[in-house]
């Protein structure tokens, strides 16, 4: 390859020049090279259509800062899953139809278009000498009448007459996972009949036909539901209760509600169709408060507010909020602003959002 014409740039004290093989530079007393070797082929270009690497656009979809909004409570919840169902392959996920006003008192009834749901209690887990109640009647945290086993991933309802009807042996009973199926409990020493329920009890469901569940004899999936989560192996009734209700008048569920049934104490999970929010408790600030700052992405609970100007404010370092009232608070405004706050300190990630129906996130 033959040299061609010199070229010059001066930058500040320092002049580089080339003729397009050799490249130098001279800074008044040096001269020296700067460039690389040039290659002895051209390289080689592969161009690759974006539809087969790039995520597919799609219109109408919201992308939260953190993917956090305000719920119908006042408490910040924060998007950690696209994929309750656990079949959902997209990177998006849908918020749903809402759910009915649930009734949360033990025996209460909750009006659903025409389905009559009852609140039976909480699902609990098998413990052995534990008292439980008998599914007519409904049990408690302490003494429910329905339990989930996750070694079968099926949900057992108990069968012996009376409100407080058995108390468990010591050693787990042989449950099947066979739907229909009973398994003795202590017998002989006013233990308990289970009945299995499987396939266990979904989440509600929108304009979706329900059976009068009768009694357990004839319960199947479409007979109850569980709120507000779905039951999975990793299920802890200590730390998440979820609610069994049957259904005690069969018929068409409506098309939504107003608002997803929202977990209430910081931590607790939440399913809304695809989504799985988390509580991070209330929205808003309170004086000579302590607040955990947000550790990295994975971490699923840290402190968050709403400020007075309608924008998130997340905690970036642990401490102890002032005396001074939020809204006396000079709050910075701009993504990335942050306020001191007494020991505290707060980034602002944006405005405050509120869940909307049908919406894809």
């Amino acid at each position: 390859m033959a040299a061609g014409q010199s070229y010059f740039q001066g930058v500040g004290n320092t002049l580089y020049f080339g003729d397009g093989i050799d490249l130098k530079k001279w800074d008044g007393t040096n001269t020296w090279n700067w460039g690389s070797t040039a290659p002895l082929a051209a390289p080689g270009v592969t161009i690759t259509p974006s539809g087969s690497s790039a995520v597919l656009w799609q219109a109408n979809i919201v992308y939260p800062t953190m993917g956090l909004l305000v719920d119908s409570n006042g408490n910040v919840q924060q998007v950690v899953s696209v994929n309750a169902s656990g079949t959902n392959t997209a990177r998006y996920g849908t918020t749903g139809n809402g759910q009915p006003a649930w009734n949360g008192a033990l025996s209460g009834t909750t009006t659903d278009n025409t389905v009559t749901w009852t609140n039976r209690g909480p699902v609990g887990l098998w413990t052995p000498s534990t008292l439980y109640n008998n599914f007519s009647v409904g049990g408690t945290l302490a003494n429910p009448c329905v339990i989930y086993d996750p070694a079968t991933d099926a949900l057992y309802g108990n069968t012996n007459p009376g409100p407080s009807s058995g108390t468990s042996g010591t050693t787990r009973p042989k449950f099947t996972g066979v739907n229909g199926s009973k398994v003795s409990d202590n017998t002989g020493g006013g233990g308990i009949t289970w009945f299995c329920i499987k396939a266990k009890p979904g989440i509600w469901q929108a304009s979706h036909v329900y059976q009068t569940i009768g009694s357990l004899s004839n319960n199947d999936v479409n007979c109850s539901i569980v709120e507000p989560i779905t039951l999975l192996p990793t299920y802890n009734p200590a730390t998440q209760p979820t609610v069994w209700q049957p259904a005690t008048t069969g018929g068409t569920s409506g098309a939504g509600g107003t608002n997803p049934v929202w977990a209430t104490t910081a931590g607790q999970q939440a399913t809304d169709s695809d989504l799985i929010w988390v509580c991070q408790g209330s929205a808003t600030r309170a004086t000579l408060t302590a607040y955990t700052q947000w550790g990295g992405s994975g971490q699923l609970l840290f402190s968050v507010i709403k400020d007075s100007n309608n924008n998130f404010q997340v905690c970036i370092k642990s401490g102890t909020s002032s005396a001074t009232a939020t809204g006396s608070i000079t709050w910075g405004t701009n993504y990335g602003d942050q306020t001191a706050d007494g020991t505290a300190l707060w980034v602002c990630v944006g405005p405050s959002m509120t869940w909307v129906a049908s919406t894809i996130w």
